[in-house]
This record gives C-alpha cells, sequence and structure tokens, in this order.
C-alpha cells in the first residue's frame, strides 16, 4: 500500500466470523490494523470473482474492507473514549426493567419479570453535574450522545409491549 503505517497482511484466522476481520494491533498507541482473511470461508477460493489483490497491491474491494475497518475501528475508539468521559463523571448507574403484564382493565397480574439489567446515564447524576462539567461535555462533543442516550431509554416500555404483542400473537396463532 501507499501508506507506510498502513500495511496489509493477510492471514489465516479460523476464529474470524467473516471472511474479512480486522484487529486492532497490540501495538501501543498504534493506529494500524490487522486485516485477516478466514481461508475456511466458503467464498474464499483459489480461484475468485472478487480478488483481495490484483498486481501486487489491494483491489478496490479490499481497499473497501480496509476503510470500513478504519471506520468501524474509528468508532469502537470513539465509543470507548465516550463511556470513559462518562464514567469519570461517574454518571452511570445500574438500571433494572420490569415488565409488569396486566389484564384487559389494565390491573397488574402477577409478579413484575425482570428482563434485563443494565448500565444507563442516571438523569439526576447529569442535571447535578458542574457549570464546568456540563461545558466540558458540550465542548468534547459528549452532550449529543448523552442526550441521544436519554432518549432511546424512553423506548423501553414500546419495545416491551412489542414483544408482548407477538409472543400473544404466536400463542394464539399455535
Amino acid at each position: 500500500m501507499a501508506e507506510s503505517h498502513h500495511r496489509l497482511r493477510v492471514s489465516v484466522s479460523p476464529s474470524a466470523p467473516r471472511v474479512l476481520r480486522a484487529r486492532e494491533r497490540d501495538d501501543a498507541g498504534s493506529d494500524r490494523l490487522l486485516l485477516c482473511v478466514d481461508r475456511d470461508a466458503e467464498i474464499v477460493t483459489n480461484q475468485p470473482e472478487i480478488p483481495f489483490f490484483s498486481d501486487g497491491n489491494p483491489t478496490e474491494y479490499t481497499n473497501n474492507a480496509i476503510e470500513f475497518c478504519k471506520e468501524f475501528e474509528r468508532q469502537r475508539r470513539a465509543t470507548l473514549e465516550f463511556v470513559g468521559t462518562i464514567q469519570k463523571l461517574d454518571l452511570f448507574s445500574e438500571k433494572t426493567v420490569t415488565f409488569q403484564a396486566r389484564d384487559q382493565s389494565g390491573n397488574a397480574v402477577g409478579e413484575p419479570q425482570k428482563i434485563a439489567d443494565y448500565w444507563a446515564v442516571d438523569e439526576e447524576k447529569f442535571n447535578a453535574l458542574s457549570d464546568e462539567q456540563f461545558l466540558e461535555l458540550r465542548t468534547n462533543g459528549a452532550l449529543s450522545g448523552i442526550y441521544a442516550h436519554l432518549v432511546s431509554l424512553l423506548n423501553w416500555n414500546r419495545i416491551i409491549q412489542r414483544a408482548v404483542k407477538v409472543q400473544q400473537e404466536e400463542a394464539a396463532n399455535s
């Protein structure tokens, strides 16, 4: 490849769940990735329809795979940084989502069922941040992610209701 810091290595990786997989190198602070090819995958042959290389250089297909893997790695690192920021400010709290079955009149039936435990931004802790901490979140771009996360938490009830409806329909059709 033209860039010396983005060397492509092809190796057998029986644990690779896909034909192409990038793995972060162990080099501390490096932005280099290792791109693996699962030679045991059915679509990998000695006579490929889509070759990985042409005249010793990566093909457009391979370059697209590399770019996808680079972007995936960039997003992974951004997520780790985002989570680190939230942890540093101690904004996470463990939450539990439950489901309470109800009869036709809306009365609770049986005991509530625990659906999941998860970690979420605690809105009370978030609202209690100092102006300086809030400004830090705004400056580093974390506010939009936090607000998106808080809004997404509102979807739990809708997701649970949809799952219950599907189960009821499946039970009725059985």
